[in-house]
């Protein structure tokens, strides 16, 4: 397992710096459409993250079609052989690559407590894996494959599609995927209304969670801390160390 570098406090300190600059704002569309997108937020990212770079080479996307990136839509997407895994954000094709064991054992871990704990609840609430494609704009040139999301309004989902923003969405962080789930994502989750949002993130042993309803910027775990899930309202913690017994 690869220890993460960076002293804890560093990104604790780059924290704090971005919750102090979006304190003052009202409106968490104004941040998300704003300052999520800006130069300034990725540097932040960077800093937490300690990523040399953020930045994502989109997907080949071959046909007869004359579009370039950021001009593909659903009907292309869904044109693609089954057998490619992508997400189309903003019109740009990216690369799913294929996920690691230690990627799968935390997915299975995480979606295990939450599917527990909606049975005992006796709660109509929707626990879902990837891959399943989410539909988060109201245009057509977005659709992603989150590893987990749970649903509370079922009439968002479809035979094959969830439309609009899940109320809980996690991802587990690959090499590949930097970039998407600390900061295309994290605009895009805000912005379609998702509640709470969450990065785990086995390299560098840490989670970060977003409560969209409170509060614009994350709160930081170490991956051996219990982490509340804020749409459960304090009842329900994950476990993140456990799969470890299972490498």
């Amino acid at each position: 397992m690869l220890e993460d570098p960076r002293p804890e406090n560093a990104a604790n300190d780059t924290l704090r710096r971005l919750e102090s600059m979006v304190s003052h704002v009202k409106s968490k569309k104004e941040v998300s459409l704003e300052f999520m997108k800006s130069r300034e937020y990725e540097q932040m990212i960077r800093e937490i993250t300690d990523a040399s770079t953020l930045h994502e080479q989109a997907a080949e996307y071959i046909s007869d079609s004359k579009k370039k990136p950021g001009e593909f839509t659903l009907e292309d997407y869904y044109a693609l052989p089954e057998e490619r895994r992508v997400e189309l954000i903003d019109g740009v094709f990216y690369d799913m690559a294929s996920p690691t064991v230690e990627h799968q054992l935390l997915v299975g871990s995480v979606y295990g407590q939450l599917q527990g704990y909606i049975k005992r609840k006796g709660s109509r609430c929707l626990p879902l894996l990837s891959p399943v494609d989410v539909k988060l704009d109201k245009d057509d040139k977005t659709i992603v494959q989150p590893d987990i999301i749970v649903v509370r309004n079922r009439g968002q989902v479809q035979e094959q599609i969830v439309s609009g923003g899940p109320d809980l969405v996690i991802e587990v962080v690959s090499p590949s995927s930097v970039s998407r789930d600390y900061i295309q994502k994290t605009a895009k989750y805000m912005a379609a209304g998702v509640r709470e949002y969450w990065i785990i993130d086995p390299l560098r042993q840490r989670v970060l969670t977003y409560d969209f309803s409170v509060n614009a910027s994350p709160v930081i775990y170490p991956l051996t801390e219990k982490i509340p899930v804020a749409i459960c309202h304090g009842e329900l913690s994950i476990n993140l160390d456990n799969y470890r017994d299972l490498l």
